[in-house]
């Protein structure tokens, strides 16, 4: 904010400054003839200037010479000649050097001093001269041919004489002055035509270098003398060209506005603005140049028709850069119209390219802020990409580093396994061996004591082999849930029908209490792969005379299984880890009780896929206490739904 009002007031001074260097007058005195005669001999021209008002005699077409006070409006003057003399002799007191302005006279014209003719111009030109008075005496004579409907001939901008070389000076100061403004104006516009290359996207470069191209092209001819030195043309052309840049001035100005402000027109809008700019063009080109002055304010309307629209739509508010170029355009508007259909004097009649100078400042800050904004945007996605590409290096990181975890329990998961498959095989075929040869003297008991513990074996393998398998399924996606309510009794008697014998013939005291009025929701097919992995893993870690017991909770929707043990327990750091894949506590435990280190991973992803959970409590040589929660509801409640 406090950045946008310092330039803003460095932009205004820099435009008081131009003003008050170019625009304003310099000490200057206003003479009065009297009768074509005016008298300085008692005038101080040291450091001054004297503007040659008063009455001078002035003849057409060669008749009498009449009596005219300037500056006044000369409508009375124009009709049907060719020729005007303005005549004006001046007493001084020396003989000392005089430099004299002579202002633009908008056609052919000769300036005779004494009898001496020191100024002639076919084109429109403004020059200073330098002259010795005779005696004290100046007779000057300014010869003035006009053809066409338009006011011509010397207007209100009357000439000035000061001492030399005081106007020679002032002038070239001013011309210096404006030389660096129209210099600026090409290098801003030079500049965007650049960015316009660097970025083909972005149209509002070319127009805003167009937009400075021709107003670098109005001022030329508004300053006369600046373009008649290059381009030497017949008026009514000079006339053409000049409205011509004014009309095409307006028609970028029209859609740089569209641009910066983002306005969309309708079909009917844009029809009007069309045909406005259509017929300002083909009267400038075509019609009499006194039409052709007078249509160039409908290639106004335009430019009004959208500062209406921006203000309508309030777009400009809360925006600086927006409201100031907004002002600019109001101003420029006015300045255009002044100079168009008001004869102002020299002195003050360029202050309407300070105007001009103002808008196209007003623009440059607007692109200038837009391109800055776009930067600053650029930058932040930058700085933004390469936090996203920090972060997604350390997460790839870690997740390689996850996969070579992953990997290494892999190697040694498949290893387990070999071993865990060779080992039972091994016995199975050993024992089958035994129970075949019939030399082997065996009593009944022996055989069924091999048996039985061929048969444990069998077991083990067909536990391994199903977590495998489901642990494939769980990875690829496949395990699909088919949940349905069933009584809590029922689950807690199939528990005890076929884990019951097996825990209590290894010793152990094996207790179930539950809730008959609960029923709980699951997959009962998959639910019994958890109770299978938690209740083995109880009985492998839980010594022989050891205590494994199964109760309930029901409360809030909720039933909470608890299946604890009192067997060897688990260190705290390893609880966090205990229910990730392939995670094993020990490989001495895992290689004594034959555990893969995916029991409990697919018991965890089991319970969680049917909406439940699943925790785990353990202190060493206390034991283990595993909490499974389902959605339950009492038997009462379902039977009522």
């Amino acid at each position: 904010m406090k950045k946008d009002i310092l330039f803003i007031v460095l932009l205004v001074l820099s435009c008081v400054y131009v003003l008050v260097f170019i625009c304003l007058p310099e000490n200057q005195i206003f003479g009065n003839a009297v009768n074509g005669v005016l008298d300085l001999r008692n005038k101080n021209l040291s450091n001054k200037s004297i503007k040659l008002n008063g009455e001078w005699l002035v003849s057409i077409d060669e008749g009498e010479s009449v009596s005219v006070n300037f500056p006044q409006s000369q409508s009375v003057l124009y009709g049907a000649g060719n020729r005007a003399v303005y005549k004006l002799t001046i007493l001084t007191e020396t003989d000392d050097d005089l430099d004299m302005f002579i202002p633009e006279i908008t056609d052919t014209c000769e300036v005779i001093i004494n009898g001496k003719s020191v100024f002639k111009t076919e084109q429109i030109r403004t020059g200073f001269v330098s002259f010795t008075p005779s005696a004290g005496i100046s007779v000057i004579e300014i010869v003035s041919e006009y053809r066409f409907n338009v006011k011509i001939g010397m207007r209100n901008s009357l000439p000035k004489i000061s001492l030399s070389p005081y106007l020679t000076d002032t002038g070239v100061k001013r011309r210096l002055i404006l030389g660096f403004v129209l210099g600026e104006f090409l290098m801003i516009g030079f500049y965007h035509l650049l960015l316009y290359i660097h970025s083909p996207k972005e149209k509002i470069y070319l127009v805003f270098f167009l937009m400075c191209l021709f107003e670098v092209g109005q001022m030329l001819f508004e300053t006369h003398s600046l373009i008649s030195w290059v381009l030497p043309l017949d008026i009514e052309v000079y006339y053409r060209i000049y409205l011509t840049m004014i009309c095409l001035h307006g028609i970028f100005m029209c859609i740089f506005t569209s641009f910066a402000f983002g306005l969309s027109h309708s079909k009917s809008e844009k029809i009007v603005i069309t045909f406005m700019f259509t017929a300002v063009t083909v009267s400038v080109l075509v019609l009499p140049l006194s039409f052709a002055i007078a249509s160039i304010l409908l290639g106004y309307l335009p430019i009004l028709i959208f500062v209406i629209k921006i203000f309508a739509g309030g777009k400009h508010r809360n925006n600086r850069p927006l409201l100031l170029y907004l002002v600019s355009l109001l101003l420029f508007m006015l300045s255009g119209a002044v100079k168009l259909y008001i004869e102002l004097p020299y002195d003050i009649y360029m202050f309407p390219l300070v105007c001009g100078l103002f808008m196209i400042l007003s623009q440059c800050y607007l692109l200038s802020r837009n391109y800055l904004k776009a930067l600053l945007d650029v930058e932040n996605l930058n700085r933004t990409l390469e936090n996203q590409v920090l972060e997604r290096t350390r997460e790839l990181i870690t997740a390689n580093k996850e996969l070579q975890v992953s990997q290494n329990a892999i190697k040694e998961m498949i290893g387990d396994i070999s071993h865990d498959l060779k080992t039972p095989l091994t016995v199975l075929g050993q024992y089958l061996e035994l129970l075949d040869d019939e030399n082997t003297d065996l009593n009944d008991d022996e055989k069924s004591g091999y048996i039985h513990v061929a048969y444990n074996k069998n077991l083990s393998m067909q536990r391994l082999i199903q977590n495998l398998f489901e642990a494939t399924r769980i990875e690829t996606g496949q395990l699909q849930y088919k949940l349905e309510w069933l009584p809590l009794v029922d689950l807690l008697t199939d528990i005890e029908d076929k884990h019951g014998k097996y825990l209590r013939d290894r010793g152990l005291k094996f207790s179930i209490k539950g809730d008959s009025e609960t029923q709980i929701r699951l997959d009962i097919l998959k639910f019994w792969n958890v109770i299978d992995n938690l209740l083995y893993n109880a009985a492998r870690h839980t010594p022989e005379g050891g205590a494994i017991s199964i109760t309930t909770k029901s409360e809030n929707g909720k039933c909470e299984i608890y299946f604890s043990d009192t067997g060897e327990g688990m260190a705290e750091e390893h609880l966090p880890h205990i229910f990730e894949r392939f995670y094993k506590v020990s490989k001495a435990r895992s290689e004594s009780g034959g555990d893969s280190g995916i029991g409990l991973y697919i018991a965890k992803t089991t319970v969680e896929g049917m909406g439940g959970s699943i925790s785990v409590e353990s202190a060493l040589n206390i034991g283990t206490c595993f909490t499974v929660t389902l959605e339950a509801n009492t038997i009462y409640n379902i039977a009522d739904i």
